[in-house]
């Protein structure tokens, strides 16, 4: 059992060191390449820049992550109907645990692994979660830092739905 979860520990570490150093993404022009759950490779411009988009940065191991993650799942099933995609951006994590929270937790938009890199590309250089509202030219919106409540985070899906319309 020590063994088990010494092989554990491990990996995971090594995995948020690949994580961290970037190792799953890479730049390319305005957009970057990233790594989702299943370990398939997307571009960012398959969302971003085409609609509205917001990016939860959050981690399984996040309490106020965690706090707030009803209340997005809420959300993303009101607003996704209306065209605003949804990306977790899950930070210094394993997959492995990601998949078992978001089955959990009914979590159906996109989940990738976000990196240093990508996090630093959006302004989050200090804790998590973090909550970025991307209109359809991919210009933030509006931000929020730290877990929110059902209310407040519906003003930033509202403020894209209000400048869609514009």
């Amino acid at each position: 059992m020590l063994k088990k979860l010494a092989l554990s520990l491990s990996v995971f570490m090594l995995w948020t060191i690949l994580i961290s150093c970037g190792g799953n993404s890479k730049q390319t022009g305005q957009g970057f390449e990233i790594f989702d759950i299943k370990g398939t490779l997307h571009r960012s411009d398959e969302w971003i820049g085409k609609q509205p988009v917001v990016l939860n940065f959050w981690g399984t191991w996040c309490g106020p992550c965690r706090k707030e993650m009803p209340d997005l799942v809420r959300l993303y099933d009101e607003y996704s109907p209306k065209g605003i995609e949804m990306l977790g951006m899950a930070v210094n994590d394993h997959p492995n645990r990601i998949e078992k929270f978001v089955s959990q937790y009914g979590m159906r938009w996109v989940m990738l692994m976000a990196n240093r890199d990508i996090a630093m590309r959006y302004g989050v250089t200090s804790g998590i979660p973090q909550t970025i509202f991307l209109d359809k030219d991919a210009r933030v919106v509006m931000r929020f830092r730290g877990s929110r409540t059902y209310e407040t985070l519906k003003t930033g899906f509202e403020a894209l739905l209000k400048d869609q319309a514009k």
